[in-house]
């Protein structure tokens, strides 16, 4: 998993974020993203394996913030079942 490519995920924080200092979601654009794989659980319960930093400022009061993305990346064994069959393929012959 690369910072480029993170593969599909389940953002498990998905209220927009707000400016701490005048409330405002008008924000610049994301600057000096930083992805890491941390496990742990959220303050509401949901359980995250990546964190998502981003540094952007307040369009409205010039407010410097970092907001903060959980996220769930499932694995292939928690997207997809493979089942067997019980009986032998139909022969051929």
């Amino acid at each position: 998993m690369t910072q480029k490519n993170p593969g599909p995920t389940v953002d498990i924080t998905a209220a927009k974020s707000r400016c701490p200092k005048c409330l405002s979601i008008k924000r610049e654009r994301y600057s000096n993203v930083t992805t890491h794989d941390i496990s742990g659980i959220s303050p509401d319960g949901q359980e995250y394996d990546q964190i998502t930093w981003r540094r952007t400022k307040c369009k409205s009061c010039g407010q410097s913030r970092v907001d903060r993305e959980l996220r769930l990346v499932p694995t292939l064994s928690d997207s997809t079942s493979i089942e067997t069959a019980d009986t032998e393929p139909d022969s051929f012959f």
